[in-house]
């Protein structure tokens, strides 16, 4: 194993084979009747308790529902049931609330006698849906459908799927709808504990170098945007709450792979107990007939660190086809970037530490930062890479054996506005020939991402074809064999009327779309080529993180974060979930 100095970047490859199905068909004569399905067997079962509840149970997991609609989870553990939840003895204010007209609505009781209880539609588990309703004024009904899910494959989760439907005759605002609400007591599983004496894992990307894992004490407050970026322009992140001690964790989270737009509080209240929920503001008028559904959602319990349920999560969404392409070979091999050299590096220079990086037996280098004119041209800046300096230097690496990956950074533009010191922004062609792709906020002005730059909208097809365009040029005109995308989190929503979106969100949910198009585009090309992507100092977002090669784990702040990002590197090798493991070393300058 090679030593190196600290380093800016460090990449983990993240992989999962994905196995081909295996089927199976009988022809079967005309006049035979196909013999009907028997349904899968399962081993989670249904209780109705004589107090009211309802409770699915695996073997690992207990989770009992109250007419209130509240899920209380327990691990089955040694013959015993252990929980972090303690709601105490009314919990109605833990129930899923809905807010209209800047207050909470009443809140619907859930008919639990007259509960359905079905298989899984997928796969061997079981399902309870149930429904409530409440009269609001001016003649709305509010109507809840919640069902809960549990299945063979997944013992210890509990997938919930919420709608709301208006019966009424008059049409409600839903501003807010608040859901998965935990009331969390570490003194239930050690006593000695305080309530909040918990380990944590918060999955925002809210600010550069703050901890996502971390001890809670009795002043945390935290509450953690995901999705859509942050005002400094970080923003996406993984959506999960994780809470453990030595006994036993619980976690909370959504389903859906988008970049929601989700809050996820979390909160120590003032007699030490941690408050968790999942919320988002729908902001939309249901009229009469109509339905709003929630992403789905989901309670989890466990044993261990936050590894169960990222992993556990990572496992759902892939079974609902959310696929993780295999890292190309190239990935796991050792790489050199030229950060080192900082912002005006020169092909002298990056060609200069060829004989070096041969002696040290690494064969690939990246060109780093402002190698370019202007964000969003991406053409060669003329004081230091003139000419075809950039093809001839990837033409030299390659001449001796060795391979090249390029700085960039999609959608970002300039526009005249602002600077990242020390380059002061003028404006880009690209923004002066289609000043339309931008996104607008809502005041009608140009919105903002990570350093401060204008954005091209991701959900035109003109904008996904542009970053098609520039990765051809980058891979297959100029001869790159991969990128490291960086500076990369989220894109603000967009209200520009041209693009004619059905909602401002399109511009947000649509962010992973562009990455899949660098990513397949590459790959076309160059089947051996590799996508680095970091969203620096921060945690990933979960739209584009099927569509790389390496994931970094970037940027860590003090000796904790270097020592748990190495950390996960182990933690992960020994994970069946993660069948291709491999970290590469970054090193970077001279």
């Amino acid at each position: 194993m090679k030593s190196c100095r600290p380093t800016k970047h460090s990449s983990i490859r993240l992989c999962a084979f994905i196995l081909p199905a295996l089927c199976l068909v009988i022809a079967c004569r005309k006049d035979t009747a196909p013999t009907p399905a028997a349904p899968p067997l399962t081993r989670v079962t249904v209780e109705k308790e004589a107090s009211g509840r309802i409770a699915l149970e695996s073997p690992a997991a207990r989770f009992e529902i109250d007419t209130s609609g509240v899920i209380r989870a327990y691990l089955l553990k040694d013959g015993k049931r252990l929980s972090l939840d303690d709601p105490g003895g009314d919990t109605s204010s833990l129930a899923d609330a809905v807010s209209s007209g800047g207050k909470e609505l009443a809140k619907p009781a859930m008919d639990l006698p007259h509960a359905i209880v079905a298989d899984s539609e997928k796969t061997s588990g079981r399902r309870i849906q149930m429904t409530g309703r409440v009269e609001l004024p001016q003649g709305a009904i509010l109507e809840k459908q919640q069902v809960v899910e549990v299945q063979d494959r997944f013992p210890g989760l509990a997938i919930l799927r919420i709608s709301y439907r208006n019966t009424g005759s008059g049409t409600l605002v839903l501003e807010k709808i608040r859901a998965v609400s935990r009331h969390l007591n570490a003194g239930l599983t050690e006593p000695a504990s305080p309530p909040y004496d918990l380990w944590s894992f918060q999955g925002s990307s809210s600010e550069w170098g703050k901890d996502e894992i971390l001890r809670l004490d009795k002043s945390f407050s935290r509450s953690n945007l995901l999705g859509r970026p942050t005002p400094d322009g970080h923003g996406g992140g993984i959506p999960v709450a994780a809470f453990w001690n030595a006994t036993m964790g619980e976690a909370i989270g959504h389903l859906d792979p988008r970049p929601l737009a989700v809050l996820m509080p979390v909160n120590v209240d003032s007699a030490g107990f941690v408050d968790a929920s999942l919320s988002l503001e729908p902001g939309l008028e249901l009229k009469p007939g109509e339905s709003y559904s929630l992403p789905p959602l989901f309670i989890a319990v466990y044993q261990g660190d936050f590894y169960e349920p990222l992993s556990l999560y990572s496992q759902a969404l892939q079974q609902d086809g959310w696929q993780i392409p295999r890292p190309t070979d190239q990935a796991c091999e050792i790489s050199w970037c030229g950060w080192g050299y900082e912002f005006d590096v020169t092909p002298k220079q990056m060609l200069g530490i060829i004989p070096k990086l041969k002696a040290l037996n690494i064969k690939w280098a990246t060109l780093d930062d402002r190698w370019f004119d202007r964000y969003g041209d991406w053409e060669p800046r003329a004081d230091t890479f003139p000419g075809d300096s950039i093809k001839k230097m990837v033409e030299e690496y390659h001449r001796q054996g060795m391979l090249a990956q390029l700085w960039w950074l999609p959608l970002g533009v300039e526009d005249g506005i602002g600077q990242y010191p020390p380059h002061k922004y003028t404006v880009s062609k690209v923004v002066s020939d289609h000043p339309d792709w931008l996104i607008l906020d809502q005041n009608g002005k140009h919105a903002r991402m990570i350093r401060d730059q204008a954005v091209l909208c991701p959900a035109l097809p003109e904008v996904r074809e542009y970053q098609r365009q520039l990765t051809d040029k980058f891979i297959r005109d100029w001869d790159f064999d991969g990128h490291k995308l960086d500076n990369v989190y989220s894109a603000p929503p967009c209200y520009n009327p041209k693009h004619r979106h059905q909602s401002p969100a399109d511009s947000t949910n649509s962010v992973g779309e562009i990455y899949r198009i660098i990513f397949e585009t590459t790959r076309k090309l160059k089947t051996q080529s590799v996508t680095q992507t970091c969203p620096c100092g921060t945690t990933p977002n979960t739209a584009w993180l099927p569509f790389l090669d390496q994931a970094v784990t970037a940027d860590p702040v003090g000796a904790v974060q270097v020592r748990r990002h190495v950390l996960r590197l182990f933690q992960s090798g020994k994970r069946e979930a993660l069948a291709g493991e491999c970290g590469t070393a970054r090193f970077e300058g001279e």
